[in-house]
């Protein structure tokens, strides 16, 4: 008999989760969530209750419990095979170069609370989660031909944010994390796809800001690049407002330095003294200055002198002497000292003959 292969057992999943996707909860749920049109186009399917269903499935078409173990659909266990998704709405989740390498299941909204809301495919041959990023395969052309990658927290949040842009013509393609938080892995991919700057649209609640204050952190090493924020009305993420109210938010998509800088000033909480506005913004313009793109400065300065209650001309000193500590260095750098012996002046007439020479001119000795 002749083995199968990991990448075989996936697809014939794939197939069994479709068929069996309008039997389940999972098209009530996309309907209320507005998404029931995009089940088709994001194939997203179900996987059946009961611990092994899937798994004799696979069996039934000739596929061996090792293949199907290496594929990150079944997990032994001292009873047997058993199946890793279970009642959950399945997303297929596809590497960078548009192969099936797992899924994302979602679990039934009237589940057992202590069960995981999302679950991943196992780490296998094909599949890590910490670099595998949901929809960057099947936008692979659009972000190499200059699409803006734009990162949302979960699944739910992508597909909405595609159902948006589809109404706007933007060229952004929405991406999300499998079930995880963002790592410099996940970016590290998508720059080795795209030359765009990310952008990022996280929940607006604590949790959010959290990511967002991350994401910050994980860019670092791109300098000014601009990336850009889509704030949402508190409290909200991408699946839960209108489309509309998603793409005018898109629209007005801000600068992440500025972002950055009222979010860490919301978390650190308004000073109450000068003293200590002015350690918060020494802080703040010590922290970012080299992130802040030149067009950002301005609007960074009146941001942190808002949330401050600091002069404008204050922070803007600050923001300087983060760049260049001192009047002197940022002189010496724009007028750098000759290190050529100069030659000295000749003494006037007057001062060479007059009989104090060598005093101050005028001065009696």
């Amino acid at each position: 008999m002749v083995m199968s292969t990991p990448r075989e057992v996936l697809a014939d999943t794939q197939r069994f989760y479709r068929k069996n996707v309008y039997r389940s909860w999972v098209h009530g749920y996309m309907s209320g969530r507005y998404l029931a049109g995009m089940i088709a186009p994001a194939g997203i399917g179900y996987a059946p209750k009961g611990w092994t269903v899937t798994s004799e499935h696979l069996r039934q078409l000739g596929h061996d419990p090792d293949t199907i173990i290496a594929a990150g659909v079944g997990v032994p266990t001292e009873r047997g095979l058993r199946d890793v998704m279970r009642d959950r709405l399945i997303f297929p989740v596809h590497d960078h170069t548009g192969d099936l390498v797992g899924f994302l299941g979602r679990a039934n909204p009237h589940a057992d609370p202590s069960v995981p809301k999302y679950l991943n495919t196992p780490a296998t041959g094909l599949y890590d989660k910490r670099s595998t990023l949901y929809g960057l395969g099947e936008q692979f052309d659009a972000l190499t031909a200059g699409a803006v990658p734009l990162i949302v927290e979960g699944p739910m949040d992508k597909l909405a944010t595609d159902r948006a842009i589809a109404e706007s013509g933007a060229n952004i393609v929405a991406l999300a994390s499998c079930g995880t938080s963002l790592t410099r892995d996940h970016l590290a991919r998508i720059a080795s796809i795209s030359p765009t700057p990310v952008w990022f649209c996280f929940d607006s609640d604590s949790p959010g800001r959290t990511a967002l204050l991350r994401a910050w952190e994980l860019t670092q090493a791109s300098g000014r690049a601009r990336h850009m924020v889509v704030q949402l009305p508190a409290g909200h993420d991408p699946a839960s407002v209108h489309p509309r109210t998603l793409n005018a938010a898109i629209a007005k998509a801000a600068p992440m330095s500025v972002v950055v800088a009222q979010t860490q000033l919301e978390v650190w909480g308004r000073p109450d003294n000068p003293v200590k506005a002015a350690l918060i913004v020494s802080e703040l313009a010590r922290r970012d200055a080299a992130r802040i793109a030149p067009d950002d400065a301005g609007r960074w300065i009146e941001t942190v002198a808002h949330a401050t209650g600091t002069p404008a001309t204050d922070v803007h000193a600050s923001l300087l002497d983060a760049i260049c500590p001192s009047v002197a260095e940022l002189r010496d750098a724009c007028f750098p000292v000759t290190t050529h012996p100069v030659q000295p002046a000749p003494e006037p007439a007057s001062v060479r003959h007059h009989p104090s020479a060598g005093c101050a001119a005028g001065v009696e000795r």
